[in-house]
C-alpha cells in the first residue's frame, strides 16, 4: 500500500488510532505506574504492622519470663498504639485539613462503620485490652494527579493513624482541565 494511494478517511483512522496510542502511553507512564507503587507501598507498611504483631504474639508465647514478655509487649504496645488511635474523627480532620494543604478538593467523605480485624484464625487481634478495628472510608475527591500524589505521600507521613488505599479510581474530569475526577477507599486502622 502507498502512503500516497490513502484517503482522507483512512488518514483520520491513522491519526485517531495514534492518539489513542499515545493517550494509552501517558496514562500509563503518569497515573497507572505511580499510583501501583504507591499502593504496593502503603501494602507493604501494612504487612511490616502485621508482622510485628505476630512478633509480638510469638514473644509472649515464647518469653522466658513473664516479667521479660509483659515488657516487650509493653514497649512494642506503645509503638503501635501510636499510630492506631481510638477515635476516628481527629482522623478524618487530619485528611481533611492535608487535602486543603496539598491542593485536593474533598468532594464528598463518607466513614463506614468499624469493623473488628480479625486475625488467620478467625480471632479478634486485641493489644492491651484494646481491639484493633478497622473502618472503610470512601473519598470523592478533584485533584490534578501530581496533588493526588503530594496527598498521599502527606497522609502516609504525617497522618495520626495507618491508613491503607483499598480501591483508587481515576476518571478523567473536565476536556479542557487537568483536574481528575477520583474515588478512593481509605482504610483506617484504630484501636477500640
Amino acid at each position: 500500500m502507498n502512503i500516497k494511494n490513502i484517503d482522507i478517511n483512512q488518514k483520520k483512522i491513522i491519526i485517531i488510532a495514534f492518539g489513542v496510542f499515545l493517550l494509552s502511553l501517558v496514562f500509563w507512564f503518569f497515573i497507572y505506574t505511580p499510583a501501583q507503587k504507591g499502593i504496593r507501598v502503603m501494602k507493604t507498611d501494612l504487612g511490616v504492622i502485621n508482622t510485628q504483631i505476630k512478633e509480638i504474639e510469638s514473644i509472649i508465647s515464647e518469653a522466658k519470663s513473664v516479667d521479660e514478655g509483659i515488657r516487650v509487649l509493653k514497649e512494642r504496645s506503645e509503638v503501635l498504639k501510636a499510630r492506631l488511635p481510638r477515635q476516628e474523627e481527629g482522623v478524618i480532620s487530619v485528611l481533611s485539613d492535608l487535602a486543603k494543604k496539598t491542593g485536593v478538593e474533598i468532594i464528598s467523605i463518607n466513614p463506614q462503620s468499624k469493623t473488628d480485624y480479625l486475625d488467620d484464625n478467625g480471632n479478634k487481634i486485641m493489644i492491651g485490652d484494646r481491639c484493633l478495628q478497622s473502618m472503610l472510608v470512601p473519598v470523592e475527591l478533584i485533584c490534578t494527579f501530581k496533588d493526588l500524589i503530594r496527598y498521599m505521600e502527606a497522609f502516609r507521613s504525617q497522618s495520626p493513624a495507618f491508613i491503607t488505599i483499598e480501591s483508587l479510581t481515576i476518571n478523567k474530569g473536565a476536556a479542557i482541565s487537568l483536574k481528575l475526577n477520583i474515588r478512593a477507599d481509605l482504610k483506617l486502622y484504630l484501636l477500640s
